[in-house]
């Protein structure tokens, strides 16, 4: 699976993510799931802030489900995070 947004747009996808971390609902309602990748573009590194714990938790799942996490800043300096994320805008191809 694969979750790209901008802003607060990464808002729906934060109960999946949630449930995707939780084995026990992830083998119910997601038997198959074996990877998720989520981009997240954000205008300011505070911005992370909104769904950090969630993010920091996806970043060191050793659950049954592989995750790779990456935030994009796009304007403003990068802060310090345990969540992995890099200056400019993603470069999303095939």
């Amino acid at each position: 699976v694969v979750c790209v947004a901008g802003g607060i747009g990464f808002t729906p996808m934060a109960p999946f993510l949630e449930m995707a971390l939780n084995d026990d609902k992830c083998s119910l309602w997601f038997p198959k799931l074996q990877r998720v990748w989520v981009v997240w573009a954000v205008q300011h590194s505070d911005h992370v802030t909104w769904f950090k714990q969630l993010l920091q938790q996806a970043s060191g799942s050793t659950g049954q489900v592989e995750f790779s996490v990456r935030v994009h800043v796009t304007r403003g300096s990068l802060a310090q995070s345990t969540v992995p994320c890099f200056k400019g805008r993603p470069k999303l191809s095939a």
